[in-house]
């Protein structure tokens, strides 16, 4: 005969120290659809606070030496990721470094080419001044 459902939190199936109660369903008629997931009494208990943890899961079954394996080839991974990253990032700033030096060098050069494009200039004008007061 099925479990009545509980009328207050104290008549509520034991719970266990993982905030789950475990109950076995209790047998109902092969025919009858509508006792089917109506079972409140295996259902976990809601808090206001807190919401309850979630059941042992199938990753705690694990053997221990895999486990360690498994973190240690993480580590490794993450540890080379941060060790490239981190050349990426000295490589992009040694580019820029370069780019910034050769932009100053060009910006010398042509600042010195306006210099002799300007004395180049004068020297022309005097020429022309020379050969207008000869001719």
């Amino acid at each position: 005969m099925p479990q009545p459902a509980p009328t207050s939190f104290h008549d509520s199936p034991p719970m266990t120290t993982d905030g789950w109660s475990y109950c076995v369903p209790q047998p109902t008629s092969l025919g009858s659809r509508s006792d089917r997931g109506s079972n409140d009494s295996c259902s976990p208990p809601l808090s206001l606070g807190a919401s309850p943890s979630s059941p042992p899961t199938s990753q705690n079954s694990h053997s221990d030496e895999t486990t360690p394996r498994v973190d240690r080839s993480r580590i490794e991974k993450r540890r080379l990721n941060t060790l490239a990253a981190r050349r990426s990032r000295q490589r992009r700033v040694d580019r820029m470094k370069d780019l910034e030096d050769e932009l100053a060098a060009m910006r010398r050069e042509r600042d010195e080419l306006k210099l002799k494009v300007s004395r180049l200039e004068g020297e022309t004008e005097a020429l022309k001044g020379l050969l207008s007061r000869k001719g």
